[in-house]
């Protein structure tokens, strides 16, 4: 039965939207500590905790396991997921991910599914936007829109854009943390992402080659691809608390429309991937 129920809403949706085989990597991702997505070929399945005990985060009420397949559709370089689950629900999301991060928007605004890969414990704990603490060489203000370094956060339809002339090259942001840990990683998002609004990406300057360094410490040369999706950036000495991560832009994917150069998203993380 469950063959044949794949195969009917593979009918349903229509066969051409799987001609070009996109799958997302095989791997569950974890919402700590209440809701996993699994992702095999065409096929996603989704486990939900009802509400849970604050205590022990036992389950009160019946969990929730659903079974469909999807498809993942290119609209002007910005990945949507198109899912339709076993109960004939169908759901469209906004998606961004690596083999490490999945985050999925249903709109503008907070994330509605903020999941990190399975490893033995729950990473996604160690993993934040950059601090209020951190700084930018420049930033760009359009009437009362303030596109400052406090819009690198979790939030889509908002962004950093840098403020000077011609492209940012060299524009430079200064991350500044307050972990006692030392920060191992970053995840970087790049370019205007919005749910609404996917033609920003494309019209809208990304950065391209970009200079990570801790003075004293190291700095390495990093290409981007053009991508909002994650950028995963395994940093080769931790960064303490009493140092400052400087991100220069090198070089741009230029835009079709803007020269704004955007970073969407900046996550910091003390785990070691």
């Amino acid at each position: 039965m469950k063959h044949l129920f794949y195969f009917l809403l593979f009918l349903a949706i229509g066969s051409s939207a799987f001609s070009q085989e996109r799958y997302l990597p095989e791997n569950t991702y974890i919402n700590y500590p209440f809701m996993t997505i699994s992702f095999k070929n065409n096929e996603i399945k989704l486990w939900e905790a009802g509400t849970v005990d604050p205590v022990d985060y036992s389950p009160r009420t019946p969990t929730r396991n659903l079974n469909g397949i999807y498809y993942l559709e290119d609209i002007d370089g910005v990945d949507y997921i198109n899912i339709h689950w076993e109960n004939n629900q169908k759901e469209k999301f906004l998606i961004l991910y690596n083999n490490d991060l999945c985050y999925l928007y249903k709109t503008d605004g907070y994330v509605y599914f903020r999941g990190f890969q399975i490893r033995g414990g729950a990473p996604g704990e160690l993993t934040s936007p950059v601090s209020n603490r951190s700084t930018a060489s420049s930033h760009l203000i359009e009437g009362n829109v303030v596109y400052s370094i406090d819009k690198l956060n979790e939030r889509i339809g908002e962004c950093w854009v840098e403020g000077v002339a011609g492209h940012g090259i060299k524009e430079t942001l200064y991350i500044n943390e307050w972990f006692g840990i030392d920060l191992n990683s970053i995840h970087i998002s790049t370019g205007f992402v919005s749910f609404h609004r996917p033609h920003l990406f494309r019209q809208n300057s990304r950065p391209k080659k970009i200079e990570l360094s801790v003075v004293n410490k190291f700095s390495i040369i990093l290409d981007l691809d053009d991508t909002p999706n994650f950028h995963t950036i395994n940093l080769p000495v931790g960064v303490g608390r009493n140092d400052i991560l400087v991100l220069k832009i090198l070089e741009v994917y230029e835009g079709t429309r803007y020269e704004d150069t955007c970073i969407n998203m900046i996550l910091v993380d003390i785990s070691k991937y």
